[in-house]
C-alpha cells in the first residue's frame, strides 16, 4: 500500500485487525498514526492520542457509520455526530465507508443485499437510500465543519 500512497502517514486496518508485529511493521515504513481502536462515544469522555513503544500515535475514533447502522436497527439511542462534535471534547475522529457513504446505508441489510452491484455504481446509485443516512451524517458532519 505504501507504494500505491508513498505519503500516507496513517493506518487503520481492515476489521481493525492489529498486533505488536502489524504496528512495528507501520513504524518501520514511516507511518506515524494507528487508528485501531474504537471506544463509542457515548462510553468516554474526552479522546487524546498516546504514544505507543515504537513511536506510533495512536488515535482513538469514535464513530463508524456501519455500527451507527447497526444500533439504527435494534434502536439503540446512538448520538448524533453533530452532538458528538458539540459535547465532548479532544479529537474526535469518525470513519465513513465509501459503499456506504455512496449508498447513504441506513441498515447493514441495504449493504448486505446491494453486495453484488458494489462494483457497479450505475446499478448500485438506484438503490440509494433516500432518507436519513450514513450519506446525510457526513453531509451533517462536513456543514459543521465549514461552520467553525
Amino acid at each position: 500500500m505504501m507504494e500505491l500512497v508513498p505519503e500516507a502517514k496513517s493506518v487503520r486496518s481492515h476489521s481493525m485487525t492489529q498486533s505488536s508485529v502489524l504496528l512495528d511493521i507501520f513504524a518501520s515504513v514511516g507511518l506515524t498514526h494507528d487508528v485501531n481502536q474504537f471506544i463509542p462515544a457515548s462510553m468516554a469522555g474526552g479522546f487524546a492520542p498516546w504514544i505507543l513503544w515504537n513511536g506510533l500515535v495512536r488515535c482513538l475514533f469514535c464513530w463508524e457509520d456501519d455500527i451507527a447502522c447497526m444500533s439504527q436497527s435494534i434502536s439503540l439511542e446512538e448520538p448524533s455526530v453533530v452532538d458528538i462534535c458539540r459535547s465532548s471534547t479532544g479529537l474526535k475522529i469518525f470513519n465513513f465507508h465509501p459503499v456506504h457513504v455512496f449508498l447513504n446505508t441506513e441498515s447493514l441489510e441495504r449493504y448486505e443485499q446491494t453486495r453484488s452491484l458494489h462494483q457497479e455504481p450505475k446499478e448500485l446509485i438506484r438503490l440509494r437510500y433516500r432518507g436519513y443516512g450514513t450519506r446525510s451524517r457526513l453531509i451533517e458532519l462536513l456543514q459543521l465543519c465549514k461552520q467553525t
